[in-house]
């Protein structure tokens, strides 16, 4: 069934229409078909009219709505509602941010420090107004090591307040629209809180504290490589009460200007530190390299027996600038370590027991032939092995070498002379090769053949000898000799002496030489054909 409606009166010509029009247009609709409704104007108020809506005819029809519409249309106001919930809940947050906002235009964030003293939420005038209050009261607290305390009092010093402009910039620096950052982030801010003080009264007070007392310091002490019975490690540093009076002065005023109770000296740097610490690199590559200087090792052969340098001897022996932390030597001690050594091993000049081819029980010493480390030549290259850490087995540097180790270091080649006997015999492989009668030296200081364990140092003929020079020019003799067999280098050998008409017995004590050992012609070619230089001349009474 449809509904009559009258609508606006822009519409009035399609919408308003008589029972006799609708007749006209259609004969096949019954009048009985139709309600008759009272039309009023209110009933084409736009709200009333159906949501779809169908023009046919010149009537507005209207379908029946879905449930579907029905229940989308319940639903706005609830939407609606929640939305000016969260609109209203945002714009009361913004309301309320923006009013602590202009709360903190003129009062400092939450937790804000000012010179280690909290002005949460204080304005710029209550600092002030607090600073101003202590000034009187001022005192400053030293710190000092090994929990020593001494204090600079405000009085002393006539310290009095001032305005700061410090603390108002502060305020006018703050962004009020940044507070809520303070919840997580809290300022700490130093300033200049405005205090005057006399600085010539700061000085007199800072002079009389007991820690300037300079006869009282102790000296801060780097740390260095230690060894601690297997290795060198980093040691640990020493702080001493030596005062760094820069570092002190400029931190008593920076306390005092910012009005700040309470100076930990070690803290702000007062002392004068170490150079170097435990941790320094420079601590720990001076450790490495003495330990890789240290594991060297030398062992020096002497026949069956050795003379060994390793790391308990070395790690005496490094040197340690601690200026530089340069690694080095304390080369006297290389040195003596090398003279000690040749005390024990050298041979030369020392006491040698043996037995002569009489039988008897020989003790001789003196000479100049034996062992003898070269001790200069041997010391720098024992550094040199050190420095690099080197582990090797040898013989040292020699001046002179012998023919073996032992007591009786000649070995079994050698020539022996018995000033007593006047006599003497060349020794080969242990057993007599050649032996003669000689004369020696006159038994005077002068003249008398020198004992001792000598060697040949050089074979001639046909030798002219000359004594020392004489006031005139010449020499006190000079003598040619066919052959000659150098003993010392003062001159003593073993030659021809043909003028001797005799050899042995007691002929050397009126008709001896000047210490060398006479032979007759065919003896000292005998002896000049088979002695070699460097053979061990043994000469004892």
């Amino acid at each position: 069934m449809f509904k009559l409606f009258k609508k606006s009166q822009e519409e009035e010509d399609d919408v308003i229409v008589s029972l006799d029009d609708i007749g006209d247009r259609d004969s096949a609709v019954d009048e009985d078909d139709f309600e008759v409704v009272e039309i009023r104007e209110d009933d084409f108020k736009e709200e009333k009219l159906p949501k779809r809506k169908k023009k046919q005819n010149g009537f507005i029809m209207e379908d029946a709505v879905d449930s579907d519409d029905d229940d989308e249309e319940k639903g706005h106001p609830i939407l609606r509602a929640i939305r000016n919930v969260i609109v209203g809940i945002i714009g009361f947050a913004v309301v309320a941010y923006l009013l602590i906002s202009a709360f903190f235009i003129n009062h400092f964030y939450y937790g804000t420090r000012i010179n280690d003293v909290d002005f949460s939420m204080k304005t710029a005038h209550d600092v002030e107004s607090y600073m101003s209050k202590q000034v009187d009261d001022y005192v400053l607290t030293l710190n000092e090591l090994n929990k020593v305390t001494e204090k600079i009092v405000g009085k002393d010093i006539a310290i009095k307040y001032k305005q700061s402009t410090q603390i108002k910039r502060a305020m006018k620096n703050q962004n009020p629209i940044l507070w809520v950052r303070a919840i997580w982030d809290p300022d700490v801010l130093n300033v200049d809180v405005g205090v005057e003080y006399d600085e010539a009264k700061l000085a007199e007070t800072i002079s009389k504290l007991k820690c300037m007392d300079e006869s009282k310091w102790t000296k801060s002490t780097s740390a260095k490589p230690e060894y601690n019975g297997t290795e060198f490690v980093p040691g640990k540093e020493i702080y001493g009460t030596a005062i760094d009076t820069d570092a002190f002065n400029k931190a008593v005023r920076e306390k005092i200007t910012q009005f700040i109770p309470e100076l930990n000296m070690e803290e702000v740097g007062c002392y004068q530190k170490p150079k170097y610490i435990s941790s320094s690199p420079e601590v720990k590559a001076a450790a490495d390299q003495m330990n890789n200087m240290s594991k060297a090792k030398v062992v020096y052969h002497f026949g069956d027996k050795v003379a060994v340098v390793n790391r308990d001897k070395i790690k005496d022996w490094l040197t340690l600038d601690t200026n530089t932390m340069k690694v080095g030597f304390n080369e006297g001690k290389v040195d003596e370590y090398l003279a000690l050594v040749g005390k024990v091993y050298d041979t030369v000049g020392k006491d040698r027991t043996f037995k002569s081819p009489t039988g008897k029980q020989v003790t001789i010493g003196g000479g100049t032939y034996g062992w003898e480390i070269d001790e200069a030549a041997e010391a720098a290259a024992l550094k040199e092995h050190i420095k690099k850490g080197e582990v090797l087995d040898k013989e040292p540097a020699y001046v002179q070498r012998a023919a073996s180790y032992g007591d009786v270091d000649w070995g079994s080649t050698y020539a022996e002379v018995d000033l007593e006997l006047q006599h003497m015999w060349y020794i080969k492989d242990g057993k007599i090769a050649f032996e003669c009668d000689v004369v020696t030296g006159l038994p005077t200081p002068k003249r008398e053949t020198p004992t001792g364990v000598h060697q040949c140092l050089e074979k001639a003929q046909n030798k002219v000898l000359r004594g020392d020079r004489t006031p005139g020019g010449g020499y006190e003799y000079e003598t040619p000799v066919a052959y000659w067999m150098r003993v010392t280098w003062s001159g003593v050998g073993f030659h021809t002496a043909t003028w001797q008409p005799a050899f042995g017995g007691n002929r050397y004590t009126y008709a001896g030489s000047h210490g060398c050992i006479n032979m007759s012609y065919n003896d000292s070619v005998t002896l000049y054909g088979i002695i070699q230089v460097h053979d061990a001349v043994i000469i004892h009474k």
